[in-house]
């Protein structure tokens, strides 16, 4: 008797395993995830790493506009300064409020 030979179906792309799939690639190595991401030509592009919702800002006048003209509308959460601090240091992009406006 022949074993059971079941036809290969493609791994379906369901948001919550992109999720997942983008949380283990930003452990892995950011740089490259970010990079990968912004090579899209997007202005905006979001995305989620686990259960936490990011916005990447790919241009440069979107990034001055989030960080300098309208810096007290847009909140830097925890885990944007986890993510993000090892890649960028302690600068404008990963400063709070005070610091961030010296």
């Amino acid at each position: 008797m022949r074993p059971l030979s079941l036809p290969r179906l493609p791994f379906p792309d369901l948001p919550v395993l992109r999720a997942v799939r983008t949380l283990r690639q930003l452990r892995k190595d950011r740089l490259a995830l970010l990079l990968r991401m912004s090579a899209t030509g997007e202005p905006l592009i979001p995305f989620q790493a686990g259960p936490i919702p990011f916005v990447l800002v790919n241009t440069p006048a979107l990034a001055r506009d989030v960080l300098v003209t309208q810096a007290a509308a847009f909140e830097k959460g925890a885990n944007f300064r986890v993510i993000s601090r090892p890649i960028l240091g302690n600068g404008l992009v990963t400063s709070l409020n005070d610091f961030h406006r010296r």
